[in-house]
């Protein structure tokens, strides 16, 4: 099985299916790299999800979901606010908006893979 086009050991691994050079990493604008070697235009999908939710972050895709908020949110996504309280009881905000961002982007995204299929 090939890694994943967003895997990032796996981008700045040499050998790997999906490995990309410095000049490649910078037009994609690499989160691992400083903000001062990207290039001006970025070089990365302007839609995911199939081509059907639009990408509007400057940064590439696979630093972003490399982030422990991002890799938490998606944990919580799925398990009842009511829960996740239990998990955090002292009603801390960020895991509960990170959970309700996550199920906006699902949501999100389902509605236009649902609206693609009615064309």
């Amino acid at each position: 099985m090939s890694p994943s086009p967003w895997d990032c050991h796996a981008c700045q691994t040499e050998g790997s299916g999906a490995y990309r050079p410095p000049a490649l990493r910078r037009l994609m604008h690499c989160g691992w790299m400083d903000r001062a070697e990207w290039s001006r235009e970025p070089q990365f999908p302007k839609n995911l999800g199939g081509g059907l939710v639009p990408y509007t972050v400057d940064v590439c895709p696979g630093w972003l979901i490399a982030m422990p908020i991002v890799r938490e949110a998606g944990g919580v996504a799925d398990i009842p606010e009511g829960e996740v309280l239990a998990y955090y009881p002292d009603g801390e905000v960020l895991p509960l908006e990170a959970r309700r961002t996550a199920r906006r982007a699902r949501d999100l995204y389902q509605f236009h893979r649902m609206k693609s299929k009615e064309n």
